[in-house]
């Protein structure tokens, strides 16, 4: 399996999950307030990741670099709610945590699809 594909493959089943199951996302995220402005917070965030997935399938590496910078602001919000928040600290952090984990693999596939395509062109 090809990097890229890794990272959709994560990407997909986080939107899925958090886009079909938000109860699930949430208890993955460790939220345990249980609320419907909460679900469809997981819900939006759950789409983002889907639409991030379909941005992502074809491995540019300009793309990646723009979801990743995409992740790092989300990475930073979550980390602000998380610093402002009580009931959603854990869950903050988690969020963030995931985004920033993205982020750094996607700039790492660019990087590698870069190089690769280097040495393709240095090849042929």
């Amino acid at each position: 399996m090809t990097p890229v594909r890794a990272l959709l493959l994560t990407r997909l089943g986080t939107g899925a999950l958090f886009f079909a199951r938000p109860c699930a996302g949430l208890r993955l995220l460790g939220y345990h307030h249980n609320t419907r402005t909460a679900r469809a917070v997981v819900r939006l965030l759950g789409l983002r990741h889907l639409v991030q997935s379909w941005c992502e399938a074809g491995g540019d590496p300009y793309v990646l670099r723009g979801r990743a910078t995409v992740d790092l602001l989300h990475a930073a919000s979550a980390l602000s709610f998380a610093q402002l928040s009580r009931t959603g600290r854990q869950a903050g952090r988690r969020s963030a945590t995931l985004a920033s984990t993205l982020a750094v693999c996607q700039l790492w596939v660019a990087k590698r699809t870069v190089r690769c395509a280097h040495q393709s062109q240095e090849r042929g």
